[in-house]
């Protein structure tokens, strides 16, 4: 009974301050959905790539360029580098070099008489075995330590296998084209990657 004269008290109060109860109220609703958003943002932004396993024992090797304004990094490197780092520092259990290049993708016809589809490849990854061996990123076709061991050979998410040939269960063993030059087989089919993950994925081919 005590609480219920608390509430009659406060919405009387509130009916007798319109204005007042306006401004406090507006401000307390703007204040929380702030407070919701920014946690939605920080949430999200601290999420990336917490999916992998050995996520607190994976490194990103990046270049500093010094210039007059500041000190700045890039994730790119001189392509040696995986290498020197495998000879230089033989205690690091894996080192893999990985970098993205969009494509010219051409899907060939079984009937010779049908044109062949064409794609703008975007998310297209070159990487070497030892990034599936370091990430996990789940499988649904293919042996994540032999599927890029061999050259010309590439690896497709399922909505991009779909998207390519139509059931992506009929995608392995097929080929495609980079550019209208390259000729790669299809040797595993991941399951489609979060947003959140600094690897957009699309395809991986072998480095």
């Amino acid at each position: 009974l005590m609480i219920k004269n608390y509430f009659k008290t406060a919405f009387r109060n509130l009916l007798r301050n319109k204005t007042y109860a306006a401004i406090n109220i507006t401000g307390l609703a703007v204040g929380i959905a702030a407070c919701l958003l920014i946690f939605l943002v920080i949430q999200y932004e601290t999420s990336f790539d917490t999916f992998h396993k050995k996520k607190d024992h994976i490194y990103r090797v990046v270049s500093e360029f010094k210039s007059p304004d500041g000190t700045h990094h890039s994730s790119g490197v001189p392509f040696p580098v995986a290498e020197a780092l495998r000879i230089d520092f033989p205690q690091l259990k894996k080192v893999a070099a990985i970098f993205n290049s969009n494509r010219l993708i051409t899907i060939p016809q079984e009937d010779k008489n049908q044109p062949a589809k064409k794609f703008k490849g975007a998310g297209v990854f070159f990487a070497e075995p030892q990034f599936f061996e370091m990430f996990d990123f789940e499988w649904m076709g293919g042996d994540a330590k032999q599927t890029l061991t061999a050259p010309n050979s590439a690896v497709l998410t399922k909505e991009t296998a779909e998207r390519y040939f139509g059931d992506w269960k009929n995608a392995v063993g097929k080929s495609l084209r980079f550019d209208n030059r390259y000729t790669f087989k299809i040797t595993g089919i991941l399951q489609n990657v979060p947003t959140n993950t600094d690897f957009p994925l699309s395809m991986v081919v072998s480095y």
